[in-house]
């Protein structure tokens, strides 16, 4: 579907922003809001909803940063001035887009007259039996002279191997995964072809799931679980290589495909280990199938996405103070540059970023590869509470966890005791939801091992990397093998 308002025009499968004809850069976070103020022109869209879509895998949004993300947008479509055209602001409540959208079908080729069609039908089948033929008389005067050894490869495979190689250069060639693991495609739900990364390795098995990440975002960290566990990486549909179809969103079929992957491996008495929503799918699985594991363990995922809002709630974002060290820009000139950015708390291994993202000819960072509409069904549509009650295997939950107020509170040019009062409203806020968490596990699972990390990453397996691979081996060594 394409859509347009006013000069511009959003072709929504492609993610691209064009104003009078001429392409426009937006990508990111920004492309990701103008997706949803396209899918709901003239409604109100509330901050939390937004933030939830743009942020679907933390429970802790970072300072400003929805308002920089609107600022960003409005910037690129000119929508300055107290009198917006686009972007209306909804005081303490959302945004609306109030300028009127047309969508029309997306252009498809083929609309050329059938007689046109069937000649170049045509000449493109003479033009293939010509270069065939050409092949083949090469082949067969070259061959008197040159003896060699040869694979019987068709005159059909000759003709596709310069087209192979021109896709090797750009890809295997210019750039090789290092991580250890081998690849494997399990099918699911009858058709849907997952991507299953073996790092083999000695002792019972350990999966290894993420919400909308692939399962290369843990190539540095599987390998060192390796001398303990036979690890695999699953990504489930939707994501990276994994197909991706319409629908099978749902927690529960997620459930079903990560049991038709367990099967196929023959993976009996796993260990399931699961970041930020993923934890859904853990716990819904041992709900249903606790006697395939020998335990679970929750990488700040054992967390209830039902949950209502903060209370107490979260101060207005225009009344707190702004970060000493912002987020540093991305370097997107490559991916390596890409990966390495300094200053960053966490970052991901290069070929998960090349699951994100598209790579342009020049070899630079280019548009997302994630769906908005399949990561809202993922990290949104899916949301479920979880039934912690019917878990009957061994739990530990790992939780990202704040220092002390005022060494967070040192990270920020605080110029006033509003803002001081303001910043403490947040860090109490999120206190008592995490609290409330796990209160809620230990109600259901008494026995439940709880482990706070002060400081670290919502992606902990890489912000702390030794911290949880320490506590990871502590609760195996008392689980039954």
């Amino acid at each position: 579907m394409v859509k347009t308002f006013a000069d511009f025009e959003f072709d929504h499968r492609r993610r691209s922003l064009k104003a009078r004809g001429q392409s426009v850069r937006l990508s990111g976070q920004a492309l990701d809001l103008l997706c949803l103020l396209l899918e709901r022109p003239g409604d109100l869209i509330t901050r939390n909803e937004i933030e939830r879509a743009l942020w679907p895998d933390t429970n802790v949004i970072p300072d400003h940063s929805l308002d920089v993300v609107v600022s960003r947008l409005r910037m690129v479509l000119g929508d300055k001035g107290p009198s917006p055209r686009y972007i209306e602001t909804v005081p303490r409540r959302g945004y609306r887009f109030i300028e009127p959208v047309i969508g029309r079908p997306e252009a498809r080729p083929g609309t050329a007259p059938r007689h046109w069609r069937r000649r170049l039908v045509t000449y493109a089948i003479v033009a293939i039996l010509a270069a065939i033929a050409a092949i083949i008389f090469a082949r067969t005067r070259y061959d008197k002279f040159v003896p060699a050894k040869r694979s019987q490869a068709s005159p059909l495979a000759v003709l596709e191997q310069p087209v192979l190689a021109r896709a090797a250069s750009q890809t295997d060639a210019a750039w090789r995964d290092p991580s250890p693991h081998q690849v494997r495609w399990v099918t699911v739900d009858s058709s849907i072809r997952l991507e299953v990364l073996d790092w083999q390795g000695s002792g019972p098995p350990l999966v290894l799931l993420g919400c909308y990440l692939s399962a290369h975002s843990y190539d540095e960290f599987a390998p060192q679980l390796a001398n303990q566990f036979h690890v695999y990486g699953v990504t489930r549909r939707g994501i990276g290589r994994s197909d991706k179809p319409a629908t099978g969103y749902a927690v529960q079929r997620s459930v079903d495909d990560l049991l038709e992957v367990l099967d196929s491996l023959n993976a009996q008495k796993s260990l399931l280990v699961g970041t930020s929503c993923a934890g859904q799918v853990l716990t819904m699985f041992a709900s249903h199938h606790s006697d395939r594991l020998s335990g679970l363990v929750y990488l700040d995922g054992a967390t209830d996405p039902t949950t209502p809002p903060f209370d107490p709630p979260l101060p207005d974002p225009g009344t707190l103070p702004r970060p000493l060290r912002p987020v540093p820009q991305a370097d997107r000139s490559s991916f390596s540059a890409f990966t390495k950015r300094p200053n960053l708390n966490v970052t991901f291994p290069e070929a998960e970023w090349r699951q994100q993202f598209a790579e342009n000819p020049d070899g630079s960072v280019g548009q997302s590869l994630m769906d908005p509409v399949i990561r809202k069904a993922i990290t949104v549509d899916a949301r479920v509470k979880p039934n912690y009650a019917g878990i009957r295997v061994p739990v530990l939950a790992i939780y990202q966890a704040q220092p002390p107020f005022e060494q967070v509170a040192a990270d920020y040019d605080i110029r006033n005791e509003q803002e001081r009062a303001a910043l403490r409203q947040q860090y109490t806020a999120v206190r008592v939801m995490y609290t409330r968490w796990q209160q809620d596990l230990l109600a259901a699972i008494p026995t439940a091992r709880i482990v706070e990390l002060p400081g670290a990453n919502l992606y902990m397996f890489q912000s702390n990397t030794a911290d949880v691979l320490r506590e990871i081996r502590a609760f195996t060594a008392g689980l039954a093998r």
